[in-house]
């Protein structure tokens, strides 16, 4: 802590130069000012929270209201951005359509406004989206059309919200990604999962024998460790829980990098970090310490990151 805490003030005293401390003395009052420190106090605060007003108005046409609720769950998500209540807009939406009036944005304390619309037409539909930055002006600064059908739409609204965020700050979203996880089903027992970004459609990946967990995405799917009454072994989805790396106690923690798995054992004793070809082929040791050696992941040119103690 000590160590952190010294690290801290380096930091934060870069670009700062210090004078000299000379204590002065009032002509009216000697004896009224108090001691000046004898080193330097810096009062470091975190920084006051500013995030980007958004407001997102039901799109016009069918699937309005869904489409919309699906961007402004995206953007209520991660910490950019302040959704406005719907409830406390005050322009005519119909009288707009896929354009703005300012002042009617600017009352509510929007700095971005989203337009959209959805036509349907036989079995397909067509979405027309803008992003407005109000201090841009009223043309919009992102325009997105698609075209599918009405499953498509959860994916359209992913892209348009990862767009938005690119817009804003260089990078892309992450909306439509997916995320990988264990979730305890019962006394001893646990099951690896997978589910978009935003929580939507959930899926088991492992086989409910044992205890599934520490997934990760890799070539082939989910790639994860189970522990069963045999011992635990390293797996994959797609294999019906078959083991890939298994041995002498503990085997978990995988990654895969490049055309190898790496994974922690303790089949010699202790926790070392060993590499595998992605069939389970090749086993290799990469640590020999007497320390704890667990959670390897992949770093540039080959290299391999740990923790040990």
């Amino acid at each position: 802590m000590k160590s952190l805490i010294t690290l801290c003030v380096a930091v934060c005293c870069i670009g700062l130069s210090f004078a000299p401390m000379q204590r002065v003395r009032s002509q009216a009052t000697p004896s009224a000012e108090p001691p000046l420190p004898t080193a330097p106090v810096i009062d470091v605060s975190a920084p006051a929270e500013s995030l980007y007003r958004i407001a997102v108005p039901d799109l016009a046409g069918n699937g309005s209201v869904q489409g919309a609720g699906i961007l402004r769950n995206d953007f209520a998500l991660i910490s950019l951005f302040k959704v406005l209540d719907p409830a406390s807009f005050v322009a005519n939406l119909p009288a707009e359509g896929l354009t703005i009036s300012a002042p009617s944005w600017q009352a509510v304390g929007a700095q971005g406004v989203i337009k959209g619309e959805v036509t349907q037409s036989g079995g397909k539909i067509a979405v027309t989206m803008n992003l407005f930055e109000l201090a841009r002006g009223a043309e919009p600064t992102l325009k997105r059309t698609y075209q599918g059908t009405s499953s498509d739409l959860r994916t359209f609204m992913h892209d348009f919200a990862n767009e938005v965020v690119r817009v804003l700050t260089g990078t892309a979203g992450a909306f439509g990604t997916r995320l990988t996880f264990a979730r305890r089903q019962g006394p001893g027992k646990k099951d690896v999962y997978v589910a978009d970004f935003d929580g939507e459609n959930v899926g088991r990946v492992s086989q409910g024998r044992g205890v599934s967990m520490l997934p990760t995405f890799g070539p082939g799917g989910v790639w994860y460790s189970v522990l069963s009454p045999d011992g635990m072994f390293i797996t994959r989805s797609g294999s019906n829980d078959k083991p890939l790396i298994r041995g002498n106690g503990l085997n978990m923690g995988v990654t895969v990098c490049g055309n190898r798995m790496i994974f922690v054992s303790t089949r010699d004793g202790n926790s070392e970090i060993y590499s595998a070809n992605t069939d389970g082929s090749d086993v290799r040791r990469l640590t020999n310490d007497p320390g704890i050696d667990v959670s390897p992941a992949c770093g540039p040119s080959g290299q391999i990151a740990f923790v040990s103690n």
